[in-house]
């Protein structure tokens, strides 16, 4: 009988399709740090859905363009335009460890 999957029990995963392989790099018109994402609301918890790298737009109106397309194209679904207000960074103490900053 032949496995459904036609990689099945050769010892390899398929090739990811779609993935970025260098999260330091921005996307296509992407700016890191740009400030502004969208995500989309739960709709029966309410709770915010982001992935785990959201696309980082660097002015309000793009980023609620996205939203107002994304919100059509999955219709009965929220998406939300998340603004960055404040941050904080330290720097390490020279010969500081990882895992003492934590």
């Amino acid at each position: 009988m032949q496995s459904p999957n036609p990689t099945q029990g050769q010892g390899r995963r398929p090739k990811p399709t779609g993935l970025r392989h260098d999260w330091k790099k921005p996307r296509v018109g992407e700016v890191i740090g740009g400030g502004y994402i969208v995500a989309r609301r739960g709709d029966s918890t309410g709770r915010v859905r982001a992935s785990a790298f959201p696309y980082e737009f660097d002015n309000l109106p793009d980023a609620e363009v996205e939203a107002a397309k994304l919100a059509s194209q999955f219709s009965g679904e929220t998406f939300t335009v998340w603004a960055q207000v404040s941050g904080a960074f330290q720097e390490r103490a020279p010969g500081a460890e990882a895992s003492e900053a934590a």
